[in-house]
């Protein structure tokens, strides 16, 4: 998107120095060549360095403070600056970074003109570099942790494209999640066994105490069938509760997995819109570079 982005400010930027009223001469190869004669015999050495750093300096501001985006604006620049070039590279900065080169906007204009079927040679080379990257389908992953709900039951992970239909990715969403559900709800849900369990652990002890104490062995008996009871009880209560809990978070837990899936693919559908929007400003720039003046007299646009 980044990269498609720029053929607009292209056209922008370049539709600018193209509507600059400047003159220019009958034969533009022979005042291009003056100039280029000009740049090469007397660009001063000594200024090099110092054209670099105030390049660097002008980037940090373009850039808002970005110092990394900076450093390669600069770099780029830079390379304008070079000790020695040879007239194809001089005319290409000239049309490129002018500032830099100590030219004025008639001169920019000049080089653009002479060079119109390089750099629509350069525009088709730069679309088709970030076009063969183009990234037509990416992958949705909801990790384990992607929601309270997800890390209470254990949600194990579950992941879906761009490719595949809404449909059948949120049915595939509420099956892992169904079986998610099941498997907690089974693990905490009240056993049988666990009151068969304590049944007989207090039969057990029971026993023990009327063989030990008599009729106060009765009574102790009585008090631990009793409590017994009462732990099974609560165990009973408190698994239900948990289930009670799980029951009524379930349909809660799958929306809000299906609202993060959803926003997801909305993200990706308006991304390749706004980058295939962008990328359909290659046509106005390649035009821009067909129409540009290059004889006296000749009118903006033709």
């Amino acid at each position: 998107m980044e990269y498609a982005s720029a053929l607009g400010f292209a056209t922008e930027k370049y539709r600018r120095i193209k509507d600059t009223d400047t003159p220019l001469a009958l034969s533009v190869q022979d005042q291009l060549d003056d100039l280029l004669e000009h740049l090469v015999t007397e660009y001063d050495e000594e200024e090099l360095p110092y054209q670099r750093e105030a390049a660097y300096h002008r980037a940090v501001i373009d850039n808002g403070g970005d110092t990394g985006r900076a450093h390669i604006d600069a770099d780029s620049i830079s390379a304008a600056l070079e000790q020695t070039m040879d007239a194809v590279s001089l005319q290409t900065q000239i049309a490129v970074h002018p500032d830099a080169m100590g030219v004025s906007v008639g001169a920019q204009k000049l080089a653009i003109g002479v060079g119109q079927d390089d750099l629509r040679a350069a525009i088709g080379d730069f679309t088709t570099g970030y076009r063969r990257g183009f990234i037509d389908v990416v992958e949705i992953v909801l990790a384990q942790d992607h929601s309270q709900f997800a890390v209470a039951v254990g949600f194990p992970g579950w992941k879906t494209d761009t490719a595949t239909t809404q449909e059948r990715s949120e049915a595939g969403l509420g099956e892992v999640w169904h079986q998610s559900y099941a498997a907690y709800i089974e693990s905490v849900r009240f056993k049988p066994g666990t009151a068969i369990g304590a049944a007989v652990l207090a039969g057990a002890v029971g026993l023990f105490c009327i063989a030990a104490f008599d009729l106060v062995g009765i009574l102790l008996t009585l008090a631990v069938v009793a409590g017994a009871g009462w732990w099974v009880t609560k165990k009973k209560r408190a698994a239900d509760a948990m289930v009670r809990q799980a029951e009524s978070d379930r349909g809660q837990a799958l929306q809000y997995s299906i609202d993060i899936y959803r926003t997801a693919v909305a993200e990706f559908v308006d991304a390749r819109l706004a980058y295939q929007e962008a990328d359909g400003n290659e046509q106005e720039l390649l035009n821009l570079v067909d129409t540009w003046p290059t004889v006296v007299g000749q009118e903006k646009g033709h």
